[in-house]
């Protein structure tokens, strides 16, 4: 059996591979060929960005398949390593067989929902709009199969016995299926239960997302479960949305590309002769890539790799450079096009624009932070200064980097200039980032831009599932006025909004050290935000302190995914870094708390820009 799923299995993946990078490079195409046409032919194109949200879909469904495939679905694996060696298969023979539930309705309902629509025609390309709805069981299919064999390879693997393990997780599938399917009063207090229940059991993210509120859909009786896949498919079904996978597909071409190395020349000659000098040198090159890649993992790898290994050759502390580097790359969702934020303004219906200029000054006192604090420590301990180049090594450096530096300026200044929407900036700087990568810089060759690609959607789409599934339990939570009881209940301890900001900060760092970024702000969020809306709290002030919330839990066990990153690197255990973690968590908790306490701070450049106006 094993060998006949993994044939299927192999070819099914195939075929989304290559399913997924046609979708990825249609949505890039068919936006920059509406820049094109805007400015160029002075014809604007009624399809371009319709056809862009179809291939997005597919985009991010067949992307969740592949993610599956190679067991990249973003989950939390504090339950499993708790658990003993011995138990551990049976553990993940249970969260697949949830898995499997799940796939089962996303199919069964995804099917139903796509032939229902196949009379209804899309509006510009006038095709029947199923063909963009298929993308959801279809992905769900893929996924199920890539799980069957998953199951079998480690029941085999672990267990001696692959049937048995199929076996297993298909009665777990069907006895869950029972057992929630019963009418249950408390279902809100069932649905919390089961979440943190799931994210304990290694439960992928987006499942647990969704499978809870197909339990609670099930439970109540009175939603049909086509809701599902319609809701999921309507919450990714925005242009705003896409500038997203735009942003981290350009990190991706930017990590591959020479890009980040230069961006480290420049800023190891600009400031690395100060001692400890490679401290400040590595911020600053971690804060002009966030300003392009919009990802603090994309920022963390692609400055870490080429900056740990030379600062430990110098005499830098393995634990502390690891350290050092997650604190700088969470930065990369503090600064635009930070793909928190972007997700943010969609969440709360804010201008993206004005959140991005109001994340200007709190994040460069987060840089400034870790500065001063990795100074101290390299004075402490005597790190090495590194020579002066001279001012006409400066210079060279400075012109093999113009081109990596250009682009926050085509990003920003596209945006502030009206040129261009963040989605539009998202994908002129994918094609800017190729164009730098294979003929400026000659560092990424034609043929290995297809795999650069699909590896990009795939990231893109290990995000954009868990978004859909969030958004799903976001639009059930509101049904059921849970806001609103969460409002009620802040204001029964205070009506302060400083002190209301203060328990939510608290809050929030909790929930940071156990959620990622993405799956806090569409879940979360919506919940959070009626709140503060009702205490007078600024959309934009809240959305930069849960950007600098979200950087700090990036950097903490046991979730940190910036920590996780740089361990990866250095091959050094969590525990020994979290200690040398511990002052660049303290640095950006006191900027939080002057941000927090300061709301003013976060108008200085809309203010100056007359954005407000």
């Amino acid at each position: 059996m094993i060998n006949f799923l993994r044939f299927i299995s192999d070819r099914v993946n195939s075929l989304a591979k290559g399913l997924l990078l046609a979708a990825a490079c249609t949505m890039v195409t068919a936006v920059f060929l509406q820049i094109i046409f805007r400015y160029v032919f002075k014809m604007p194109l009624s399809w371009s960005e319709e056809l862009a949200r179809y291939a997005f879909m597919w985009t991010t469904f067949l992307g969740a398949s592949v993610a599956l495939r190679y067991n990249s679905l973003p989950n939390i694996t504090i339950g499993i390593k708790l658990l003993p060696v011995k138990l551990r298969p049976y553990l993940f023979l249970f969260t697949r067989g949830i898995a499997v539930l799940f796939f089962y309705h996303f199919i069964v309902e995804g099917t139903k929902l796509a032939i229902a629509v196949i009379p209804d025609k899309t509006p510009a390309l006038d095709f029947t709009i199923s063909w963009a709805y298929a993308a959801l069981p279809l992905g769900g299919l893929f996924m199920l199969i890539h799980t069957l064999y998953l199951v079998a390879e480690e029941s085999q693997e672990k267990l001696g016995n692959s049937f048995l393990g199929v076996g297993i997780m298909l009665v777990v599938a069907a006895v869950f299926s029972l057992v929630t399917s019963q009418p249950f009063e408390q279902i809100n207090m069932l649905l919390i239960v089961l979440l943190l229940l799931f994210f304990a059991m290694s439960v992928p993210i987006f499942v647990s997302l969704a499978m809870v509120t197909i339990i609670a859909f099930t439970a109540t009786g009175d939603i049909p479960l086509t809701i599902v896949p319609q809701r999921m498919f309507v919450g990714l079904d925005s242009f705003t949305l896409m500038a997203v996978p735009f942003f981290m597909l350009a990190g991706a071409i930017m990590h591959e590309g020479g890009i980040a190395l230069r961006l480290i020349n420049f800023a190891s000659s600009l400031i690395g002769w100060i001692r400890g000098g490679l401290i400040p040198a590595n911020v600053i090159a971690s804060v002009i890539f966030a300003d392009m890649s919009g990802s603090a993992a994309s920022d963390t790898a692609a400055i870490g790799n080429v900056m740990m290994p030379g600062m430990i050759k110098r005499g830098y502390e393995r634990n502390f450079v690891t350290a050092l580097q997650a604190a700088a790359g969470s930065l990369g969702v503090q600064f635009p096009p930070s793909s928190g934020m972007l997700l943010y303004a969609f969440v709360a219906n804010v201008s993206i624009t004005h959140l991005f200029m109001a994340s200007f000054i709190p994040g460069f006192l987060v840089a400034l932070s870790f500065i001063i604090t990795g100074l101290i420590i390299a004075r402490k301990r005597n790190y090495p200064a590194e020579e002066w180049v001279g001012f006409k090594n400066l210079g060279k450096a400075f012109i093999h980097s113009i081109w990596a530096l250009f682009t926050p300026v085509l990003i920003l200044g596209g945006i502030l200039g009206g040129l261009f929407t963040a989605t539009e900036a998202g994908a002129v700087t994918v094609i800017y980032a190729l164009l730098v990568s294979t003929v400026f810089y000659k560092e990424l060759p034609l043929s290995k831009i297809p795999e650069v690609v699909t590896t990009g959607a795939v990231n893109t789409a290990r995000v954009m599932s868990i978004a859909s599934a969030g958004m799903l339990l976001a639009w059930y939570l509101a049904s059921q006025q849970i806001p609103q009881e969460i409002a009620g209940m802040l204001f029964s301890i205070t009506n302060d909004p400083f002190w209301i900001l203060v328990i939510v900060n608290i809050f929030l760092i909790l929930i940071h050290t156990v959620l990622e970024t993405g799956t806090c702000i569409l879940v979360v969020i919506p919940i959070l935000l009626p709140a503060m809306l009702a205490a007078g709290v600024d959309p934009i002030h809240f959305g930069i302190i849960v950007a600098i919330n979200s950087a700090l839990g990036m950097i903490l066990p046991p979730i940190g995914i910036c920590l996780f990153v740089s361990t990866a690197i250095t091959n050094i255990s969590l525990e020994a870094v979290t200690k040398a973690v511990w002052p660049f968590a303290l640095a950006n908790l006191i900027v939080l708390s002057i941000v927090t306490a300061c709301p003013w701070i976060v108008q200085i450049i809309p203010n100056m820009m007359g954005i407000l106006k």
